[in-house]
């Protein structure tokens, strides 16, 4: 498993300890796991501006950080396609009246300004009411977006029954640039009592018709996707958000926690705010209680279990753990057994890969071209200003 100092070196980043002793000693096998770790969990920008922010260059041999730093251009760029792609679909639901509520990443980069400059997104994820959905669709193939996978046609030719009402979304829908389009129309599976539905119930402002939940929802949700919905599978972005979160003055950690309990996701928030007063030193995390069952030998299996599983192939014989097995039994989260210890890693693996070689093939053969590229980033620099500062606006009136 990760050795005691590479996991005090990744927490030290996450919360921007200035003390960089971890880092220097760590041998080079370690530093080649850190910047996997955070690469595969999309936050090298978070990782290379630390290095640069804290002097530690002279850490990393060779030509290490100079691939580090092309992997975070790599991603600045999709990131402005994704952006720019962004601006088109939210103008299209404001114009129709369609509310929406834009999820994890738009959210944090939209409302959010001191985050947005090293959180990453790789695809659009927003919320759109069930009576909503098909209208929705109709609008985005209107101006480009297509499924990949869905084949059948209506007499107008339009792509027809994308909706799935057994999942939480819709087929993925891509732009003609290969942004990948994620419609939701729910969030927690088989619950009635859904975790941020109600806030369709708000009203939106004339011109905008996107909805932000308030900060202690998108923490939960973070919280779910980094956990419960299927496993811990999304790696070190999901500590980075919810701390970065937890930490913005106006969250409220009493309504954050009440709000655990109301939803059922009470065992996934204690998880998470364990390990990080297992890891950090945190004035706010100080006076948090964790229940008993969440001691230091569950809460350093988990942290093992998100961060080494992101970097390497996932060894059975440590999903088998007792201690990780009795407290997902505990708070009847038995199903993700099922996704850690039973999964073929090989199958998993490929069934991820195939869905996204449209995506390959869309971004490859289209449009995209290293101009394009170019061309998007100078303009999402306006983009993203315009769509904050109309977000935000939006957000504080509420």
């Amino acid at each position: 498993m990760l050795s005691k100092n590479l996991k005090k070196t990744i927490f030290a980043i996450i919360s921007k300890s200035s003390n960089t002793e971890s880092i220097k000693l760590l041998n080079q096998h370690e530093k080649n796991l850190l910047i996997k770790i955070f690469s595969y969990g999309r936050s090298e920008n978070y990782l290379y501006q630390y290095i640069v922010a804290n002097k530690c260059q002279a850490f990393f041999a060779g030509n290490t950080l100079a691939k580090l730093k092309k992997r975070c251009h790599i991603s600045n760029l999709k990131k402005s396609l994704i952006l720019y792609d962004c601006a088109k679909v939210f103008e299209i639901l404001d114009k129709n009246k369609i509310k929406y509520i834009p999820l994890k990443g738009i959210h944090i980069n939209l409302i959010f300004k001191s985050l947005s400059g090293f959180r990453q997104i790789r695809d659009i994820d927003i919320l759109i009411q069930k009576d909503n959905i098909q209208k929705s669709i109709n609008l985005l193939q209107d101006i480009g977006y297509k499924s990949i996978l869905h084949k059948k046609k209506d007499k107008n030719n339009r792509k027809t029954s994308l909706i799935t009402l057994e999942k939480y979304d819709i087929e993925r829908l891509y732009s003609h640039n290969g942004t990948c389009l994620e419609i939701h129309h729910t969030i927690l599976k088989n619950k009635k009592n859904d975790l941020l539905y109600t806030c369709f119930n708000q009203q939106p402002s004339k011109k905008n018709y996107a909805i932000y939940p308030d900060i202690e929802l998108l923490i939960l949700h973070l919280v779910y996707h980094s956990s419960s919905k299927q496993g811990f599978d999304v790696g070190i972005q999901g500590f980075i958000d919810i701390y970065e979160l937890i930490n913005n003055p106006i969250t409220d950690l009493n309504k954050l926690i009440s709000l655990s309990l109301e939803h059922n996701l009470y065992a996934e928030l204690m998880c998470f705010l364990g390990i990080f007063k297992n890891y950090i030193n945190n004035e706010i995390l100080e006076k948090t209680h964790i229940p008993n069952d969440f001691d230091n030998s569950f809460l350093n299996s988990v942290t093992d279990l998100i961060l080494y599983n992101t970097a390497s192939n996932a060894s059975i014989k440590f999903f088998k753990s007792s201690s990780i097995k009795n407290i997902l039994i505990l708070y009847k989260r038995e199903h993700l057994l099922d996704g850690i210890i039973n999964q073929n890693y090989t199958l998993y693996f490929l069934k991820k890969l195939f869905n996204h070689l449209g995506l390959f093939f869309l971004f490859t053969f289209k449009s995209i071209f290293v101009k394009d590229f170019l061309i998007h980033n100078k303009k999402s620099i306006k983009i993203l200003k315009k769509l904050q500062d109309k977000n935000v606006s939006s957000y504080n009136k509420h």
